[in-house]
């Protein structure tokens, strides 16, 4: 990971291929979460979007990425832009391949700005050690930050996890509802005990709801009334 560091306008920034690599989505996916929830990330800020000739810079600053010539547009992403695609996403992998991200790879951004601009280096014992303080300081101060919305935020994941962002109330899919319960249950079991909910659902002209799904496409929820007597809790 922290070989393959890339850096613009003196911060670490990620490509979408590597990003989607390391949450374990296809990068159309990842693209598609972005574009349903555009309105929370500011260009700047949570990404870079770079063209003409910041693109041709770009590609020639890093030509161990091997960026195509074909391609018109690159999005760069910031720890904070990786940080929306994960609280969209809401999986527990989601999660963990964040942390693993931050301590691994945003955490060298002080370094990855060297790279970028000439920087005034410490030229006594004194002043680099108050550089090096400082750093310790910055450093504390966004793990502090982060640990709390991390924090705040995985107290609902199971939630999250169980009604997979829909926004109907009291639908779950069947692995989400035994994940509610602190149960688990096998895939192949969650797909004959879904075939029931359907059959019931259908019987009792209860809806069933498609909704989207980072891994899989789409799945189906069924209302607690269903699951509760499918699954007998």
């Amino acid at each position: 990971m922290t070989d393959n560091r890339i850096s613009h306008h003196r911060q670490a920034v990620i490509t979408t291929e590597l990003l989607a690599e390391k949450l374990g989505i296809n990068i159309n996916n990842l693209m598609q979460n972005f574009n349903n929830n555009a309105e929370r990330y500011l260009e700047g800020v949570h990404y870079y979007k770079l063209t003409g000739d910041a693109l041709k810079d770009f590609r020639n600053q890093y030509p161990e990425l091997k960026i195509s010539g074909r391609i018109r547009n690159l999005f760069l992403w910031t720890e904070k832009g990786c940080f929306n695609h994960v609280k969209s996403l809401g999986t527990e992998e989601a999660w963990d391949s964040y942390q693993l991200l931050v301590e691994t790879y945003f955490r060298q951004r002080t370094q990855l700005a060297k790279k970028s601009a000439s920087l005034n280096l410490p030229s006594t014992q004194e002043e680099l050690l108050l550089e090096a303080v400082k750093l310790m300081v910055e450093q504390k101060k966004e793990l502090t930050k982060h640990s709390q919305e991390i924090g705040s935020l995985q107290k609902d994941v199971r939630e999250i996890m169980a009604k997979v962002d829909i926004t109907e109330k009291e639908y779950y899919t069947v692995n989400g509802y035994h994940k509610l319960h602190s149960r688990y249950i096998r895939t192949d079991q969650a797909q004959a005990l879904g075939r029931k909910c359907g059959k019931l659902s259908r019987s009792k002209n209860i809806p069933i709801v498609k909704v989207y799904d980072a891994r899989y496409g789409t799945v189906n929820t069924y209302h607690v009334q269903v699951l509760k007597e499918v699954l007998g809790f």
